[in-house]
């Protein structure tokens, strides 16, 4: 089996795993005997998740821009020898502000890196999916997608985007169930 787990997260702090939930699940599948391909904006994070597990393999990728995504995909694709789980986990949490003093630049550079990468992480990987037997895709959410969050309108506006996309997936893919 291979799985595709895209992460992303401020920027790290120097901590020996900054992705706590992308590295777990990676290593999570990697322990089941998966294949496992991950990506990141963070190059020096990617290496030490993937020196520490030789069945991860990684490729840097900035969710937020479409042409990092294509490449990703491709590269996951030809590492993996196809797709049969995509777990999407990359977010940010933005501006802490009311709206009426956010940045729409940091509103918009949210909504890139938590709904439309997701959604164009997903696209890509689909038609691989659809070529599996087992083909998952799995969205990761929170709280905040559920319950609005004070001042944090990008983050729960984005959150609450992704469980209405896997629920349009879920309706949409039949077989290629999205949760």
């Amino acid at each position: 089996m291979s799985s595709v787990e895209r992460g992303r997260s401020e920027a790290g702090d120097g901590l020996e795993d900054p992705r706590p939930v992308t590295t777990q699940n990676a290593k999570a599948f990697a322990a089941n005997g998966d294949r496992v391909h991950i990506c990141d904006i963070d190059e020096q994070a990617l290496g030490r998740v993937t020196e520490a597990n030789p069945g991860i393999t990684a490729t840097v990728c900035d969710v937020s821009d479409r042409r990092s995504v294509e490449a990703f995909v491709a590269e996951a694709v030809h590492a993996l020898g196809g797709i049969d789980v995509l777990v999407n986990n990359a977010g940010i949490a933005g501006p802490t502000s009311p709206v009426e003093e956010m940045d729409p630049d940091q509103w918009e550079a949210v909504l890139a890196v938590n709904l439309t990468g997701t959604f164009n992480v997903t696209r890509l990987s689909i038609p691989f999916l659809k070529k599996s037997d087992a083909g998952v895709i799995l969205i990761m959410s929170s709280v905040g997608g559920r319950y609005g969050y004070p001042n944090r309108s990008p983050y729960a506006t984005t959150k609450r985007g992704l469980i209405g996309l896997t629920e349009t997936l879920a309706i949409d893919g039949g077989s290629q169930a999205a949760q």
